[in-house]
C-alpha cells in the first residue's frame, strides 16, 4: 500500500521535481606560497686594523705635550694672579675688597 500511495503522490504532483544540480566540488585551497628564505644578514665590514703602536705612542706623546703646555700656561696665569694680589695688598693693605673677594674675611 505504501508503494501505491507514493506512486499516486507522484502522479498527482503537478511538475516533476527538477534534477538536482551536481554539487560543485569544493574550491581547492590555494597552494601556500613557499616561505621566503630569510634575508641573509649583511656581511660585517672587516674591522679596521688597529693603529700601529708606534703611531699611538706618537699621538700620546703629542697629547701629553699639549697637556703639559696647557698646565704650564695655567701655572703662569696663577703666578701672575698671585703676584697681582701681592702688589695690590702691598699698595692697599690687607683686608681690601679684592682680598675679601678672593680669600674671604
Amino acid at each position: 500500500m505504501r508503494a501505491g500511495s507514493a506512486k499516486a503522490a507522484l502522479r498527482s504532483s503537478p511538475a516533476p521535481s527538477p534534477v538536482p544540480s551536481p554539487v560543485p566540488s569544493p574550491v581547492p585551497s590555494p597552494v601556500p606560497s613557499p616561505v621566503p628564505s630569510p634575508v641573509p644578514s649583511p656581511v660585517p665590514s672587516p674591522v679596521p686594523s688597529p693603529v700601529p703602536s708606534q703611531q699611538l705612542a706618537t699621538r700620546y706623546g703629542l697629547v701629553q705635550e699639549q697637556l703639559d703646555r696647557s698646565a704650564i700656561g695655567s701655572e703662569r696665569q696663577v703666578g701672575l694672579q698671585s703676584r697681582e694680589l701681592a702688589t695690590h695688598q702691598a699698595s692697599n693693605g690687607p683686608g681690601s675688597k679684592i682680598d675679601l673677594i678672593l680669600h674671604g674675611p
